[in-house]
Order: C-alpha cells, then sequence, then structure tokens
C-alpha cells in the first residue's frame, strides 16, 4: 500500500502549510498521521490480487506482517514466496511452507483465532 501512505503523506503536508488552521488542529492531525502508521506496522493483513511471476499473471493471497514481511500464496496453496526488499523481487518459498503460510492466511482474514504463525522471516542480507 506505498501509493496510498504516500498520498497520504503529501496530502498532510499540504494540508499543514494552510495559514488559517490553527496549530492545535495541525498537531492533532499530525499524531493522527502518526497513529495510523503505527498501527499499519502492528497488524496483519491478507487480500487477493494478481501477481506477476516469471512472466506471466497469477492470481494470488498476499499475507502482510507490519512492516516485517509480505508473502503471498497461489489460490490452490500450492505454491508460495516472500518479498525481498533488497533485491527487489519475489522469492519461492520451500513447499513445506505452505501450510503455515495458508494458517497465517486463515488468521488474517479472521477465519481462525489468533496464534502462534510459524513462517520464515526474511532478514537483512537476504538469508531466511
Amino acid at each position: 500500500h506505498q501509493e496510498e501512505r504516500l498520498a497520504a503523506v503529501l496530502d498532510l503536508k499540504q494540508r499543514l502549510r494552510r495559514p488559517d488552521l490553527p496549530v492545535p488542529a495541525k498537531f492533532r492531525m499530525l499524531l493522527e498521521a502518526f497513529q495510523l502508521e503505527q498501527d499499519y506496522g502492528g497488524n496483519i493483513e491478507s487480500w487477493r490480487g494478481p501477481l506477476q511471476l516469471g512472466g506471466e499473471e497469477l492470481s494470488v493471497e498476499y499475507l502482510r506482517i507490519g512492516r516485517v514481511a509480505l508473502y503471498y500464496q497461489s489460490l490452490d496453496g500450492s505454491g508460495s514466496g516472500y518479498w525481498d526488499s533488497k533485491e527487489q523481487n519475489w522469492v519461492p518459498l520451500d513447499e513445506r511452507f505452505n501450510r503455515d503460510l495458508g494458517l497465517a492466511l486463515r488468521v488474517a482474514q479472521n477465519v481462525i483465532a489468533p496464534q502462534l504463525l510459524n513462517l520464515p522471516l526474511p532478514v537483512p542480507g537476504g538469508a531466511l
């Protein structure tokens, strides 16, 4: 959701430059923006969308865990991967993680109760 977040920051900058807005209102808007960013970093979200992978377009379920990790899983659960932010590309996950990623997607969709997730986390340096 990078485009949405950047647009929100630009909108906030424009509103903060308004001379007719009192300082307490500007301060409130700034605190609300910080709260939204803090909430973004501490939640889990899933959504369905297209993914360009290997020259073809797939329909996948995405899973975002705060600012820590972004995963995808094919709709049939047979393939999954994570976003390598350093290399700026998708890296396939070993198929042993397919079940755990499917479980994490169900937690994010509120289908099952929150629980400890057993997923590989990308770390600086490119290793899992």
